[in-house]
């Protein structure tokens, strides 16, 4: 039987953090997630909230669009790698233009909008065995 601090570790190595401002675009990232991958989802429109949630519980992945109200999509992911606690969480920037240099010296995988199904669950899947790998 799992205790409850594996049964908390599994959750949270299964949970995608999707931040995304625009409802439709933020419940097709969410259906297909939760649909095609063993990934729960827990979905939050700004960066603010992206940041309380990702402290309660520490992502497998954030999925960030770029424009966002209050903080940009980098400006997110600066900040959760300056919390040590986030320091090695893997990111995938999603945007119609994408800040190409500002992923290169990031290290941050974008994918452009609008959104190709296949090529965004191959990246996540990507994404999550390299960081199982570096564990």
């Amino acid at each position: 039987m799992d205790t409850p601090a594996t049964t908390k570790e599994q959750q949270t190595e299964k949970t995608i953090l999707i931040v995304e401002d625009d409802e439709s675009i933020g419940d097709f990232l969410s259906l297909a997630i939760t649909q095609e991958t063993p990934y729960q989802v827990v979905l939050v429109n700004d960066g603010p909230h992206a940041l309380q949630a990702a402290r309660s519980f520490h992502p497998a992945l954030l999925i960030t669009d770029y424009w966002l109200p209050g903080l940009n999509g980098l400006e997110l992911f600066d900040r959760m790698r300056s919390d040590q606690e986030l320091a090695d969480l893997s990111a995938l920037l999603i945007s119609a233009n994408l800040p190409k240099r500002e992923l290169k010296q990031r290290g941050v995988i974008g994918i452009e909008k609008p959104l190709d199904l296949d090529a965004l669950l191959q990246t996540v899947a990507n994404l999550l065995s390299s960081s199982k790998n570096e564990i």
